[in-house]
């Protein structure tokens, strides 16, 4: 299968088709769905495909965004059946026969222009799958199809985590990082397939605490921090073979994260041509930076990255991490033959920062915490409040790099220096969360409001329900909060029960408690009498006790002592001296 150099990638005839799956080792559901979207923010209106998984409402929502913010088309979009897990596998030939018209589409227009175009497949991983659907389409068209990929010799030697280390099996023969440089700094270790490697590792280690990286792993995935002899001794390798390596000493920042620089290529070229610094989340990454390392750190770096570029010459994606430890970079990942999760921010800056000398950050938001429930709502509050960003304008903004609201959410934030960064930053985190003047004027605030606080949402008045703290939820979201066990008001954190049903109940024997107390036969949530009994001294002979048979009192002659035993209230009530004992509680959460 014949592949192109990545310097094609940018070519102003390439039309880039994204067809991201996700790795045959993936059971995620969310990873199912994000990987394919992933890329939607590089697509370029009228040229760029891609193939999304179909049938899947936060995909489409999501492809709807984008579709309206960058003025993609229709046409840009390819829908799998949504029926298998792997997009691949769920490329039939229908949808094939969808992409390779598409094709022919913009050749037939390109050629009308006097243009010829190039198409660049670009895959996750060039997979048996992929090949199945791939290849035919590549042997219609011919050399107009291209894949963007690593070949497959090249992926046997140098795609996989285990280039830092020499192997247990074969502790005499050098790595392929010393190979390429023994001058650039790697943690002790050793590659290791079986449990004896393990142990007779762990054991010319025996002076440091070790970590065990499977190297098909990602995101953290797998990584075990400070094993046990009783982990290692009894480690089933679930993921194949792992790197067993030092724990490093790490440097930290101002606010005491891990100094985690990395860097980007594509094909033989650095992406942005700087270091982002990964925000971690113990062993996961959750965003990134523009690096603040000292200019040796970032000197170091990139003379051991642009070694092993040159040293491999990769025609693909790929990745490198560093960590920080004792003031000098440590290589501790590769990343190669794949797009890595800072390949989209770090290409979109590039496609669209105005000026390259930017600062931008990119970090994950917790989708539990937004409150808009569509993405175009929550964007429509950032350009009200004059944060979104624009591609095509020069104007410091944020940007949604995921846009899953619900699922997965991920902004990238570009601005002129960090200062202004951080400050968008906590704009943005205002509107999303529900605390920026734009959202707080359809946000209860306090109690009375008739807006559901999760929805923003006015209730009807059969599907309201208000609090004993005076705020008001709509049922809908009373029930999502109840199937997750969210027991607190929204707004003042109040403790309730939030099943819409057991409230309708509750709320119905409160009324009828409510009823008896009034009719004097019932009793308080301690057992005290709740009817109302006259002062033997003001009875007189022949009145009714009754309540019934009394005029309602005006407001203002009421005044009441409340204790924590039963209660005396004093009313000009027909002119006798009453003795009430306390009220049964609520029975429900809810006002009546």
């Amino acid at each position: 299968m014949a592949h192109l150099l990545a310097s094609t990638y940018h070519a102003e005839n390439t039309i880039r088709v994204w067809c991201r799956s996700t790795k045959a080792s993936e059971t995620s559901q969310t990873t199912r769905y994000v990987l394919p979207i992933r890329f939607l923010p590089l697509l370029r209106p009228g040229r760029d495909l891609i193939v999304l998984p179909g049938k899947h409402g936060p995909t489409q929502q999501a492809w709807g965004f984008y579709k309206a913010a960058l003025g993609l088309s229709d046409e840009q979009v390819v829908w799998t059946p949504g029926t298998k897990y792997q997009l691949d596998d769920d490329i039939d030939a229908l949808v094939a026969a969808q992409l390779r018209y598409q094709i022919r589409a913009m050749q037939r227009r390109a050629a009308s222009r006097g243009e010829t175009l190039h198409f660049l497949l670009m895959p996750f991983r060039e997979s048996p799958a992929f090949r199945r659907w791939a290849q035919p389409l590549l042997d219609l068209l011919g050399s107009a199809v291209s894949v963007f990929r690593d070949d497959p010799a090249w992926i046997a030697k140098f795609g996989n985590k285990g280039l830092l280390h020499r192997r247990m099996s074969s502790p005499d023969e050098p790595s392929v990082i010393e190979q390429i440089d023994p001058n650039i700094a790697v943690p002790r270790g050793f590659v290791c397939e079986k449990s004896t490697e393990l142990l007779q590792a762990r054991q010319l280690m025996a002076d440091t605490d070790v970590v065990i990286k499977p190297l098909s792993g990602g995101s953290g995935n797998g990584i075990i921090l400070k094993p046990s002899d009783e982990v290692i001794r009894d480690y089933q390798f679930p993921m194949g073979p792992v790197n067993l390596e030092e724990m490093l000493e790490l440097d930290r920042d101002q606010h005491g994260h891990e100094i985690s620089p990395s860097m980007h290529y594509l094909g033989p070229n650095l992406v942005c041509n700087f270091m982002f610094d990964q925000i971690m989340d113990g062993t996961t990454c959750v965003g990134w930076s523009r690096t603040k390392v000292s200019e040796s750190f970032a000197e170091e770096s990139i003379r051991a990255m642009k070694a092993f570029v040159d040293f491999t010459q990769p025609t693909g994606a790929g990745g490198v991490d560093f960590l920080s430890s004792k003031g000098r970079p440590m290589l501790v990942d590769i990343n190669s033959a794949r797009f890595t999760g800072a390949h989209p921010a770090k290409l979109f800056f590039e496609e669209h920062a105005p000026d390259k000398s930017w600062s931008l950050h990119a970090w994950d938001v917790d989708p539990k915490k937004v409150r808009a429930k569509t993405m175009e709502e929550l964007w429509s509050s950032m350009q009200k409040a004059g944060i979104a960003f624009q591609p095509g304008k020069d104007t410091p903004g944020l940007f949604p790099t995921h846009a899953m609201v619900g699922c997965r959410l991920q902004f990238l934030v570009l601005g002129p220096n960090p200062e202004v960064v951080q400050q968008l930053k906590a704009a943005g985190e205002e509107v999303m969360y529900g605390t920026h003047a734009n959202l707080s004027k359809a946000s209860p605030q306090s109690p009375g409001s008739d807006i559901c606080p999760v929805c923003l949402q006015k209730p009807s008045s059969t599907s309201a329900v208000e609090l004993s703290c005076g705020h008001i939820m709509c049922k809908v979201c009373m029930m999502a909060a109840d199937a997750h066990k969210l027991r607190h008001c929204p707004m003042c954190r109040c403790e309730h029960v939030l099943d819409w049903r057991k409230l309708q109940q509750s709320n119905s024997a409160y009324r009828a408690a409510y009823a008896g107390w009034r009719d004097g036969n019932a009793h308080g949530a301690h057992g005290e009498p709740c009817s109302i009994v006259l002062d033997p001294s003001s009875q007189e002979e022949g009145k009714s006790c009754s309540p019934q048979a009394a005029k309602a009192p005006p407001a203002q002659s009421t005044s009441a002592s409340w204790d924590a035993e039963p209660m005396e209230i004093r009313k000009e009530f027909t002119g006798k001296r009453m003795q009430i004992g306390r009220v049964p509680p609520p029975l429900c959460c809810c006002r009546c």
